[in-house]
């Protein structure tokens, strides 16, 4: 059976939200939900999700329900589920190009786009997020050349992308080149979209950076650096096997895409190869200058030093990364950062700091209620 929950505080609507059986009705409650959007001004947020996907529940757990996002939610924001996998779901993950869960799409009433947004969200963050879509709403700023036609007549190979998990499938580079090379324009919504979700040719990439300040403008900056970010994955993959002057040289190539903070990325590629290559010395000293100069993440720190965990055998390049765990570990409350730390020193044969580092993963973990079993496998592991 279905709910309808609306609910109303002096007479305004605030929250619109819809959940059926199978939550195929999704174009019946984006009908009503412009309906309402029309009378009370406020933006429609399309929240795009799978029955599999964990951050899905995790914002739907603990990000919506909060009080400061349903505050501010109940006078601004019209709230429309969308379950990716039905039929009529994946009509709209495909005309607004979404390629992974949770993805937030804001819209008006016309169906005019102001914004989007992925991935699990703090609280505090997400409304942030929700505050910048209706900035945009109020400054007029929306993607000029998404239009208000929901079904588009995307060719066979594109749609079989938005299968069901499992049933998923992806065009050979040839079917997407073809079908490219027949193409008049590439302005068209139908067009764009294909090259948002493949890699393309050289010529297509060409006209793209070419034209990327009106496109941005068209389709909105994420799209137009989706495209650009496949293309630098092929240049870098087959620069990781040619000697390091080759990359250095190709690396300034970057700033032709405009991509923010350009420097950062040029500086990951460069550390990336270097890991890629066991070029230890010259690896460690671009990580030390990146933590000197901030443009690292402890993620990316933690990432490394866990790799270094399972898959590094000298021990003595696994101690280089000692000091820069210890780094993040002691400026961060995180589970996972302390977690990693414990085992790489544990590896590295410091027994005793690593279950002190094991043990408070533990604690902290038992304190945020997060799965801790890893750290408590370690300390069997090095008892």
């Amino acid at each position: 059976m279905k709910r309808l929950l609306i609910f109303f505080s002096l007479s305004l609507f605030l929250v619109f939200h819809v959940k059926g059986e199978g939550q195929d009705d999704v174009l019946k409650r984006l009908t009503e939900a412009r309906q309402i959007a029309k009378k009370s001004g406020h933006l429609i947020m399309l929240d795009f999700e799978t029955e599999w996907c964990g951050f899905c529940k995790e914002m739907d757990k603990k990000t919506l329900p909060s009080d400061e996002v349903k505050e501010y939610m109940s006078s601004n924001i019209i709230l429309v589920k969308v379950d990716a996998e039905s039929d009529s779901g994946r009509f709209l993950a495909m005309k607004y190009r979404v390629s992974g869960y949770p993805t937030f799409v804001f819209v008006d009433d016309k169906l005019r786009v102001f914004g989007g947004s992925f991935g699990y969200q703090e609280p505090a963050d997400f409304v942030k997020t929700l505050q910048e879509m209706r900035d945009n709403q109020a400054k007029g700023k929306f993607f000029t050349a998404i239009s208000s036609t929901l079904k588009l007549p995307f060719p066979d190979f594109y749609q079989k992308r938005f299968n069901k998990n499992g049933k998923r499938v992806f065009a050979k580079q040839e079917v997407v080149n073809q079908w490219l090379a027949k193409r008049k324009t590439y302005d068209d919504e139908v067009t764009f979209s294909v090259m948002a979700m493949h890699e393309i040719p050289d010529k297509q990439l060409q006209y793209v950076i070419a034209n990327q300040k009106r496109l941005k403008s068209m389709y909105g900056p994420e799209n137009v650096n989706a495209i650009f970010s496949r293309a630098v994955e092929k240049q870098y993959r087959a620069l990781l096997e040619k000697p390091l002057p080759l990359l250095k040289k190709w690396l300034p190539s970057l700033r032709q895409y405009n991509f923010p903070e350009a420097d950062r990325m040029q500086n990951w590629y460069l550390r990336n190869y270097l890991l890629h290559n066991r070029q230890w010395e010259e690896y460690f000293n671009e990580l030390s200058q990146a933590v000197e100069n901030k443009s690292v993440t402890p993620t990316e720190i933690n990432a490394t030093g866990w790799d270094f965990y399972e898959k590094e055998e000298d021990l003595e390049v696994c101690k280089n990364m000692l000091p820069f765990m210890e780094t993040i570990c002691a400026n961060n409350r995180d589970y996972n950062f302390w977690d990693t730390y414990a085992a790489l020193l544990l590896k590295c044969g410091n027994s005793e700091l690593g279950k002190e580092w094991a043990n408070r993963a533990i604690q902290l973990g038992k304190s945020l209620e997060i799965d801790i079993s890893g750290s408590e496998k370690l300390l069997e592991r090095y008892p």
